[in-house]
């Protein structure tokens, strides 16, 4: 049967574990995280550039604004 392994022992490993994790890293997926922040944008500006309703966003934007 097998001893369990003290505590000194599963924190050496957990530290080693994660030492192992810090030191690998793929070039390409660093250059994906430095990538700018997301720009903020109303749900009606969204909505326009996904669908290409810009003239609909604009009178409905419009009638807000005269209020």
């Amino acid at each position: 049967m097998q001893e369990k392994r003290s505590r000194k022992e599963q924190r050496r490993d957990r530290q080693q574990h994660y030492e192992e994790l810090e030191s690998r890293h793929d070039a390409k997926a660093l250059e994906r995280f430095k990538r700018p922040a997301y720009q903020s944008v109303s749900v009606a500006e969204y909505l326009a550039r996904k669908y290409d309703i810009t003239a609909e966003v604009d009178t409905i934007a419009d009638r807000k604004f005269k209020k």
